[in-house]
């Protein structure tokens, strides 16, 4: 896999109204494996009402040697010369330099103001640097940690091309079938050997991943309709609750959410759950370009789910050669992040 070489920072500048979620467990935060000195007076990192770590947006800026501008008439942060972000939106400018693609950028925590210092989502910082964020809690104290471009946890490999996983093996728990046309099963969960939607080219836009996949899903009554697996309407517009979805992140990454998922076998028996659950493998083989990586990212979120537990959060896996991070999508449910 390419390696994300875009060092960004996009710093965003958004009014707090009412007060935080402070936490009350120390906070610890490393930069490739370095700790990082935050003095008293630049602020102290804290977990917010949403269960997101915020931090001194200064800090990070200066420990990666990155400038900032501030417009007051236009109430605009400019980063790097070329990134405007403009406060209270979520739309970053970017001049004919930028390197990140246009768009809205999603971020699951707002931005606050706290006592004179700006404080960011430390996942939106990873996912503007193209970084990796580890979290883990021992003993009271929680861990950030930030890996700029080195090989993170990667896990240990099995045979025939499955994943082991804390001792427990990945990918055989998901047969192959062959359907007619390569197209998606509603009859069978499995991976489809002879899926016409074959890998994703690069500079595919996801209006071209929406087409294939729909393709894919001919003979099921499904479509990718503004990017959710639904039935087709004639407005146009994207089902709410639609169980799957596909997107982009800031850093173009595929992403494939996930809203709803078979509880356990009896629900996998119906063909609704087996759309879903064949839409996800499909897409996944489709974006990773390996079906061994895909059965094995899918049967290790199964497994998940039958279990009652979510994968853990904002940790990079290794899937064959493939690696994934899984993010919580609050209010939605889990988004499966290939990284390119």
């Amino acid at each position: 896999m390419k390696k994300i070489f875009s060092i960004i920072l996009v710093m965003v500048m958004i009014l707090s109204f009412g007060t935080t979620g402070a936490s009350e467990s120390p906070i610890i935060i490393h930069i490739d494996n370095q700790e990082l000195s935050i003095p008293e007076e630049m602020g102290t990192p804290f977990v917010d009402k949403n269960g997101r770590t915020q931090v001194p947006v200064r800090v990070i800026s200066e420990k990666l040697g990155k400038t900032v501008e501030w417009e007051q008439i236009t109430t605009t942060v400019i980063v790097d010369n070329y990134i405007k972000i403009k406060v209270g939106e979520f739309t970053a400018e970017e001049t004919p330099e930028g390197k990140i693609p246009k768009g809205y950028i999603n971020m699951d925590s707002n931005p606050v103001i706290l006592n004179g210092r700006t404080y960011v989502p430390i996942r939106f910082i990873s996912e503007a640097l193209g970084y990796t964020v580890e979290y883990e809690k021992v003993e009271g104290i929680a861990y950030v940690k930030i890996y700029t471009g080195s090989e993170t946890n990667p896990i240990e490999q099995g045979a025939d091309e499955t994943t082991v996983i804390d001792g427990k093996e990945y990918g055989k728990n998901i047969s192959d079938y062959t359907n007619e046309g390569g197209t998606i099963s509603e009859d069978v969960i499995g991976s489809n050997t002879n899926s016409i939607l074959g890998t994703r080219k690069e500079g595919s836009s996801l209006e071209d991943d929406a087409k294939l996949i729909t393709k894919a899903l001919e003979g099921t009554g499904y479509v990718i309709q503004n990017g959710s697996l639904q039935f087709p309407n004639s407005t146009g517009l994207a089902d709410p609750n639609a169980q799957l979805k596909i997107r982009r992140d800031l850093n173009d990454n595929p992403v494939i959410s996930i809203g709803g998922w078979p509880l356990d076998s009896s629900d996998k028996q119906f063909s609704t759950m087996k759309v879903l659950v064949n839409t996800a493998l499909e897409s996944a083989k489709y974006y990773s370009g390996s079906a061994d990586d895909a059965k094995t990212i899918i049967d290790y979120f199964d497994n998940c789910v039958e279990n009652g537990m979510n994968p853990e959060f904002d940790k990079t896996f290794t899937f064959g050669k493939t690696k994934v991070v899984f993010l919580d999508n609050i209010g939605y449910g889990v988004d499966i992040v290939i990284l390119d």
